[in-house]
């Protein structure tokens, strides 16, 4: 029998080189920027222990090409089955993260047990894997299979750490707020529901996002996301008032999403701010950005 590809032999054999990367005094930690680069040889550069929380949307080696638009988008860069990103990936995303943190990575039933797999093998403590209701159908066949409608996102800790109290919803008597959410999401948009702004394949809605950073996050915290796509995690994290460090391996999505971050700071997205802070429970005038930190200090 052939020999199963093992991904984690790159990585064990090549854990060593990071020592070189690692914590140069040269190195300005990119703060509030969406960098262009490898997120896989680029976080190597960033001191352990620095990030607060992980929100990410990585390629899952499936080779994903969506053709639900006539203008069909290119295939994902590093989306190859045996690209070895996701376990270098991973590997950082341990590293960089402060210990009591909370980790979010998006995937699909196919690759679930690869996820989980490589996951426990970097020690991350997986609770739950969520499931989030789509607002239409992903690609797939018409006549063989049922239509996919929804996304898998595994939520893990590193060490532990509690959910943050939040008035995002009423609970039906009205008594007061949910405190423990179920890991069915069908109250609010997986996939990115304005067409007018959906530029990349896998685009997740801003509601999402923002609902896991006001979960496991505070102001003024440093979230880091290493396949940043859309840049929909520095758009969220900007609204909410936390830092950001996002990475974008394609120039054309880094080109797009820096522009898209600044529509959105200029005002010319309100109507998305308004719908996505309408839907998690508070008034546009009760959220305010605060003015980030231009430098990230730490201890």
């Amino acid at each position: 029998m052939e020999n199963e590809y093992d991904p984690m032999a790159t990585v064990r054999n090549n854990l060593k080189k990071d020592d070189d990367d690692v914590g140069s005094d040269e190195f300005q930690i990119p703060i509030n920027q969406i960098v262009l680069g490898n997120s896989i040889y680029e976080m190597r550069k960033l001191p352990g222990g620095i990030a607060d929380l992980i929100v990410t949307d990585p390629p899952y080696g499936v080779n994903y090409q969506s053709r639900l638009r006539s203008d069909t988008f290119d295939l994902i860069e590093g989306d190859g089955k045996n690209d070895p990103v996701l376990p270098w990936s991973f590997a950082q995303c341990y590293r960089v993260l402060k210990e009591n943190t909370h980790f979010y990575t998006f995937t699909c039933w196919r690759e679930l047990p690869r996820f989980i797999r490589l996951l426990n093998y970097w020690h991350f403590d997986i609770k739950n894997c969520i499931i989030g209701k789509r607002s239409g159908h992903s690609c797939g066949s018409l006549n063989y299979g049922f239509a996919p409608s929804y996304e898998m996102i595994v939520f893990a800790h590193k060490g532990k750490r509690e959910f943050n109290k939040t008035t995002i919803r009423r609970l039906s008597d009205n008594s007061g707020y949910v405190r423990r959410f179920d890991d069915m999401i069908d109250w609010l948009p997986v996939n990115e529901p304005n067409k007018s702004i959906y530029f990349h394949p896998t685009q997740k809605s801003l509601e999402l996002i923002e609902f896991f950073m006001l979960l496991s996050s505070n102001k003024g915290d440093l979230v880091i996301d290493p396949f940043s796509g859309s840049g929909i995690t520095a758009i969220a994290a900007w609204d909410l008032g936390r830092n950001f460090i996002c990475y974008e391996i394609s120039e054309e999505y880094h080109t797009k999403s820096l522009k898209y971050l600044d529509e959105f700071k200029a005002g010319r997205h309100n109507d998305v701010l308004n719908r996505v802070h309408r839907k998690l429970g508070y008034g546009v005038n009760e959220v305010k950005q605060v003015s980030l930190i231009d430098k990230y200090l730490f201890d």
